[in-house]
């Protein structure tokens, strides 16, 4: 090989990884930027019903929903995986409503302030697989709304309005 084609050869290596990384990175934004929620469920479960959008959407004052979840290593795979739920349908209710629905997710640790509220709302330790009562150990299981009763997650659905 000529070192002219050495060269040629290194440049066109050079520039192809460059437009791998610029197009890696297009695509990135740009799946993020249509970020499409699908809901394949055979009952819609994590889509809020068209009434629900409606209602949602004509809240003439702002509402705060506060999400009351257990965060870190020692948390339960199970409750983790629940919280990622309702938080998840929670942000559909903040994209239906705009500016006038606030998430304001909670980790309610012992002796925090986030405790003291989730004990003032009415929102009880749940018990796990080994008998443990602890708020800061697991989901409370419930997303509260200003105003509203806590909702078990047996009855999660209805949070989606279907």
């Amino acid at each position: 090989m000529t070192k002219k084609n050495s060269i040629q050869s290194y440049l066109f290596s050079v520039v192809g990884v460059i437009a791998m990384f610029v197009i890696l990175i297009a695509v990135y934004i740009i799946s993020h930027a249509a970020a499409v929620r699908l809901d394949v469920t055979a009952d819609k479960l994590n889509t809020l019903s068209d009434g629900t959008k409606a209602i949602v959407k004509k809240l003439d004052t702002p509402v705060q929903i506060r999400l009351y979840a257990s965060q870190g290593k020692d948390v339960d795979v199970g409750f983790k995986t629940y919280a990622q739920r309702v938080e998840d349908l929670l942000n559909e209710y903040k994209k239906a409503g705009g500016k006038n629905i606030e998430i304001k997710k909670l980790n309610p640790e012992p002796d925090s302030e986030a405790e003291d509220a989730a004990n003032l709302a009415g929102i009880e330790p749940q018990l796990t697989r080994t008998g443990e009562k602890n708020l800061s150990r697991h989901f409370s299981e419930h997303a509260r709304l200003e105003g509203c009763a806590a909702v078990p997650a047996p009855r999660a659905r209805t949070l989606a309005g279907v």
